[in-house]
């Protein structure tokens, strides 16, 4: 299939240049195309395929084009968190596979209604990670085991929040973008307040409306203002704090009024980020579900759900915890610090025509990192040690 180019350029790259009265018109734009997906109507969960004589297995035909099939998007293909590429076996693509390796093509996601099926959706999420989890294994068998008991854990949980009336509401089929964020959104080059187009649909699924109320456009997030990384904003720090509430703020009550995805942003943002976690791909990563099952056993009565069946870590497990989030944390700072300062995507990835113009910076602030690492070593340690530490927190490949 030819496909023409989308005309225009990406939002990321004119973003910081626009005025904030263009922002709130931008972002009104977005919307427009965020409240006419969220208007289309669908009998069921899945992704969208062609109604040929290939499509998959009991597929549920829409019309004489398209039909709903297994949702196969690449956070179910048990690659773990963070990680990205396609693995090959045999010289064929694997995409979601069960337990016994047989793409889900055979074992399809499809659910024939609303309602109380979502919890059958829910539930196959979650055994698809048990089976990521057990084919990926570990080097202690014992951790193998621990993540599937907080699976099971998690099934039962998940079978209490959907009978909800709550949860059921937020949980209507919508087909929306996996990843709504500026370097996916085309704007006009003469007026960047204008949508031409929006590209990577490839993941695109119909899924339950909180799933996509979980996650927030880089456009509508609150970032502080970094005196660096807004060197080349001609507003004042405040000025620019201001800018980005505003435009959360917009976004916020803009996408409240989508059909569907009002409902869902409805929900307590915990309660949204646990349903949606299994279609996020992180059940099958074991600090992701621990923080998760923690953050609703803490606030279960607070939330008013029926029944205790919540998780009750111990002390000594609560304290590992907290160690492991704030690694991560730190980690995940120092990746959208280098996205926002470089230029680049939080997975390292540069265009081709700003590698010569990036790779000094990036090379700088890899050395500042080492350099930091070792003037900050503990007691006891050695600076060559120090260094080893730092390449193995680096985040990229390259040196």
């Amino acid at each position: 299939m030819i496909m023409d180019a989308v005309p225009g350029v990406a939002l990321n790259a004119v973003w910081g240049q626009m005025s904030g009265v263009q922002h709130l018109q931008c972002i009104q734009s977005i919307s427009k195309v965020a409240q006419a997906l969220c208007r289309l109507d669908f009998p069921a969960f899945g992704s969208l395929y062609f109604n040929t004589a290939d499509r998959p297995t009991r597929a549920l035909p829409l019309d004489d084009k398209y039909c709903l099939g297994p949702v196969c998007a690449p956070q179910h293909w048990g690659l773990g968190v963070g990680k990205s590429g396609i693995r090959k076996e045999g010289g064929e693509f694997l995409g979601p596979c069960t337990s016994d390796r047989r793409c889900l093509k055979a074992s399809t996601l499809i659910l024939t209604c609303i309602g109380q099926e979502v919890a059958s959706y829910l539930s196959d999420l979650t055994s698809l990670a048990g089976s990521v989890v057990t084919r990926r294994g570990d080097d202690k068998q014992a951790s193998v085991d621990h993540h599937l008991r907080l699976l099971d854990l998690n099934q039962r949980i998940l079978r209490t929040l959907t009978d909800t009336d709550t949860v059921k509401a937020a949980s209507n089929p919508t087909l929306f973008h996996p990843d709504f964020h500026t370097r996916n959104i085309f704007v006009d080059t003469e007026d960047p307040t204008e949508i031409t187009g929006i590209i990577d649909w490839q993941s695109a699924a119909i899924e339950p409306a909180f799933v996509h109320a979980a996650e927030t456009p880089d456009f509508a997030e609150e970032l502080p203002f970094d005196r660096v990384l807004g060197a080349n904003r001609a507003s004042e720090p405040d000025e620019a704090q201001a800018d980005s509430q505003r435009c959360a703020q917009a976004w916020a009550v803009l996408a409240y009024v989508c059909p569907k995805l009002g409902q869902a942003i409805s929900l307590d943002p915990l309660l949204c980020r646990y349903l949606a976690a299994g279609s996020s791909g992180w059940l099958d990563d074991s600090l992701s579900l621990r923080s998760l099952l923690t953050d609703m056993g803490d606030r279960w009565q607070e939330l008013g759900l029926p029944d205790d069946r919540m998780y009750q870590p111990s002390h000594e497990d609560t304290k590992a915890l907290e160690v492991e989030l704030d690694e991560r944390e730190s980690t995940q700072r120092l990746r959208m610090y280098l996205a926002r300062l470089l230029g680049c995507e939080t997975d390292g990835w540069v265009r081709a025509d700003k590698w010569d113009e990036i790779l000094p910076r990036y090379r700088e602030q890899y050395g500042n990192f080492v350099h930091s690492c070792v003037e900050s070593r503990e007691e006891g340690e050695s600076e060559s040690e120090a260094v080893e530490k730092a390449q193995r927190l680096w985040l990229y490949d390259l040196r």
